[in-house]
């Protein structure tokens, strides 16, 4: 029987929760750093609520606060690259791959936050954070964006050893 507390959140709530977090960083060209302090209490109230949600699952804790945290640098790099940038001269040509590597990142974001489907989702998330960050070094090569990279391929192992450690707990139950 699986409890509210336990169901599997579907891939729309995942989006709009990230979404959330990622929002204010995205908005760190236009309005100030100060709103990356906004989008880490969402990471924290989301992180916490997440917590409850997996029950001492600490691996995909820590999956999801690395895909998170590599989403906040990614978006607000690609969106303060954007802002600052985007409409000078020699820039504003390749604006298109600023806007690519910040839909990059959302898209890796993303794959880092599904609990279905890990093998995919972080190979999904791994090859989405690479592609963000060739598409930023095309527009403008001073940000942060290749920060957030290691951060989901972090993401990604901790989602497979958690899916390995999953699996390796069903099979010696099975067994008994």
């Amino acid at each position: 029987m699986i409890s509210p507390m336990t169901r599997p959140q579907s891939l729309p709530a995942h989006l709009l929760l990230g979404g959330l977090v990622l929002l204010p960083a995205a908005l760190v060209g236009w309005a100030g750093v100060w709103v990356l302090g906004l989008s880490a209490l969402l990471l924290g109230v989301l992180l916490l609520g997440r917590r409850f949600q997996f029950r001492g699952d600490w691996l995909a804790v820590l999956a999801a606060s690395a895909a998170l945290l590599g989403g906040v640098v990614g978006v607000s790099s690609a969106g303060s690259a954007i802002a600052t940038v985007g409409s000078l001269p020699p820039y504003d040509t390749g604006l298109a791959f600023g806007w690519a590597a910040l839909a990059l990142a959302a898209v890796a974001t993303a794959c880092g936050l599904t609990r279905t489907q890990r093998v995919a989702s972080s190979a999904a998330m791994v090859t989405a954070g690479l592609l963000g960050g060739a598409a930023i070094s095309f527009f403008f090569i001073n940000t942060a964006y290749w920060a957030a990279v290691p951060l989901w391929l972090l993401a990604a192992v901790l989602r497979l050893a958690g899916n390995e450690r999953t699996l390796r707990k069903t099979t010696e139950d099975a067994r008994r």
